[in-house]
């Protein structure tokens, strides 16, 4: 998330969508952790390929064929 937010602090990328894979237990923490995160899209692993394809193609403001 640290990462995340170092990008989004470059000029001209505040707004710049991400899409971040976690772990299952990543939300085994504390619940108001996942406050302070950036917004971004996640996705949990284990995932399907298809679950994958679909989320990059909503962030690219595209329709998966």
């Amino acid at each position: 998330w640290a990462w995340l937010r170092r990008v989004r602090a470059a000029p001209g990328r505040g707004h710049l969508p991400a899409l971040v894979l976690e772990d299952a237990d990543a939300h085994a923490g504390a619940p108001w952790a996942r406050w302070r995160r950036p917004r971004a899209d996640t996705l949990e692993r284990p995932f399907h390929e298809w679950a994958l394809q679909e989320r990059v193609a909503r962030l690219a403001g595209r329709k998966l064929v």
